[in-house]
């Protein structure tokens, strides 16, 4: 495996190339380590880091790197690169849960993989560690908790959902399938996207394209208000509004990476949702905010949502293992 860690050296005044990083870059790169060193630091006077925890974070680390480099490799608009740092957080405290964001976008800047090899994943790492802390206090406050809840709350959550998914799905679908949405720029002449690979006839002329997408984002909106119609997925929305509430955080706190540093252009997915706010009249940073508005909240509900199911499926024996395993468990299945 051939690493290139040239890009780690800095700039010198007035040098341009590619084998090192501007400044700016190098400013952020040290406040992401700096907050590494202070979230540790709390946590090891804390009961974060047990014995269990320190097992669970390499794992979380992988989960992080590998789907997130996947997702940049197929370059969808989203990241899923926080499915590792959300359940660490969940189960260890907010403190073990920001170390190891920061940890996965560390260590993700210098492997040679998609997203990795160069400073864009590490300038993010205190972002991630911001996701960490806002996971393991929205834990705390108990909304990843599976509990029962009455009818009423079922039949509200199941409406949510219905109406979530369609206004989410069908503004997504809309991105992805309009005549000048994401699939329009990709008519195989990148080398970065499956070379040879024309997605353009995946573009829907207006007005059945417009109709088609809303009317399959309100068929599935309906499909999953009917499946979540039940107590035990009922616990869902407080779930989503954890998730929607991170992501909005997270992408005010990105905003002015992307903008400032890298033009509003890192070389995810995401970067066409900027080109397509940009062709909208919105200027760098206005263009990268909504962006982060569009990606991160349906991002991180994704993330919140996986996690949820993989507590749901922990054995109790296993929650118990963690120091805020209890977070997770509700009061009647303690026994």
């Amino acid at each position: 495996m051939n690493w290139d860690l040239s890009w780690l050296r800095v700039c010198a005044e007035g040098e341009v190339a590619p084998a090192c990083i501007p400044i700016d870059q190098a400013i952020l790169i040290a406040i992401g380590g700096a907050f590494l060193l202070l979230v540790v630091a709390i946590a090891f006077r804390s009961r974060d880091f047990s014995t269990a925890t320190l097992a669970l974070i390499p794992a979380a680390i992988a989960i992080n790197v590998a789907a997130g480099s996947i997702v940049y490799a197929l370059k969808l608009p989203i990241y899923l690169d926080s499915i590792g740092t959300v359940l660490v957080a969940v189960l260890a405290g907010p403190w073990a849960g920001a170390a190891t964001g920061i940890f996965a976008n560390m260590l993700w800047s210098l492997l040679p993989i998609p997203g990795g090899a160069g400073p864009t994943s590490a300038a993010f790492a205190p972002v991630a560690g911001v996701i960490g802390l806002m996971a393991g206090l929205w834990a705390r406050a108990g909304i990843l908790r599976v509990r029962a809840i009455d009818e009423r709350t079922t039949r509200n959550v199941a409406l949510a959902t219905f109406a979530w998914g369609w206004l989410f799905l069908g503004g997504l679908l809309r991105l992805l399938f309009a005549p000048n949405g994401y699939f329009s720029h990709f008519d195989g002449s990148d080398p970065d996207f499956f070379p040879g690979v024309d997605l353009t006839a995946l573009a829907l002329a207006d007005h059945a394209g417009l109709y088609i997408t809303w009317a399959f984002a309100g068929l599935v909106g309906a499909l999953f208000g009917t499946w979540i119609y039940s107590p035990r997925l009922a616990a869902l929305l407080p779930v989503w509004i954890g998730g929607l509430t991170t992501g909005i955080v997270a992408a005010i706190i990105s905003a002015p990476i992307a903008a400032f540093v890298y033009g509003g252009v890192t070389g995810a997915g995401t970067d066409l949702l900027v080109v397509l706010y940009r062709a909208a009249g919105l200027n760098v940073f206005a263009s990268a905010f909504a962006q982060g508005v569009t990606s991160d909240p349906l991002d991180k509900t994704l993330s919140y949502t996986v996690v949820f199911a993989i507590l749901s499926a922990l054995p109790l024996t296993v929650k118990t293992l963690f120091p805020r395993g209890d977070q997770v468990i509700a009061p009647d299945a303690r026994g």
